[in-house]
């Protein structure tokens, strides 16, 4: 496919086997072309910046649209930091008195919990920079993303909740694995994916995505040549131009030497 310039792809789910792992000389194989093609690379997920980097041997030569698009880096230079209003976290932290599920707080640097959270080593996978924290309400650097563990029974009236909690300055969204992910409305990884075609002057028709959940949507719907995986959620293929092998059959990488070798 001569025309490719941007290749986005989600982790969990999409990119990741089960193990969350990949095959990585299939993948080198495919980036050493896209690098040789000047075809940017950028890795798109719900998880922090410190936790995606470890999974790529040369991090500095990719682009990160990391915690659902709240945070933006090209190479080595920051693009992006969404933030919460005060008002807004206040409102939260009062709902979440009264509905205490498990919650991990993203900021530019660092994921927080509180002590003796339940969920510590599951949070701690898609967390490498994790610290406790006594009171939510003492954080001070920018709260970029709020990140429930719900029960699947729960999570349709606690997203509804959240919705109205929030009254359109914020959206929850799924993000897989039981959680629900709170974002500034209007920050996604569409306007990631967005950001970095307006940084390089690549259009939409350009750029190949992947993904699998809910908090994919946009940037399938942005993509020219969008793919949702076997498994993917209802949601994602009903945006998808098309759908790949599941991440279990590595099918980001079986896609990719289609496109590539097109």
């Amino acid at each position: 496919m001569t025309n490719l310039k941007l290749i986005c792809v989600d982790m969990d789910g999409t990119f990741l086997n089960h193990s969350m792992e990949y095959n990585r000389p299939r993948f080198e194989r495919c980036r050493a072309i896209m690098k040789s093609r000047g075809i940017k690379f950028a890795v798109a997920s719900g998880n922090q910046y410190e936790q995606l980097i470890s999974f790529f041997s040369h991090p500095e030569e990719l682009i990160f649209i990391a915690e659902n698009g709240t945070y933006i880096k090209d190479q080595h230079e920051v693009l992006f930091v969404s933030a919460f209003e005060q008002e807004d976290l206040h409102r939260f932290w009062d709902w979440l008195d009264a509905h205490p599920y498990s919650l991990s707080i993203s900021t530019p640097n660092m994921g927080y919990i509180l002590p003796h959270e339940p969920r510590k080593d599951f949070i701690a996978l898609y967390y490498h920079a994790l610290t406790e924290i006594e009171s939510f309400r003492s954080i001070t650097a920018p709260v970029m993303k709020l990140s429930l563990i719900v029960p699947e029974a729960d999570g349709p009236a606690v997203k509804a909740q959240l919705n109205a909690l929030f009254e359109g300055r914020a959206t929850a969204v799924y993000s897989g694995f039981d959680s629900v992910d709170v974002m500034v409305t209007g920050i996604h990884k569409g306007f990631g994916v967005q950001l970095i075609c307006d940084r390089y002057g690549i259009h939409p028709d350009e750029v190949a995505a992947f993904g699998d959940n809910d908090n994919d949507v946009e940037m399938l719907k942005l993509a020219g040549h969008s793919y949702a995986m076997e498994t993917a959620s209802p949601a994602a293929k009903a945006v998808a131009k098309a759908i790949a092998p599941a991440n279990h059959k590595d099918g980001v990488n079986t896609v990719l030497e289609t496109l590539l070798n097109a």
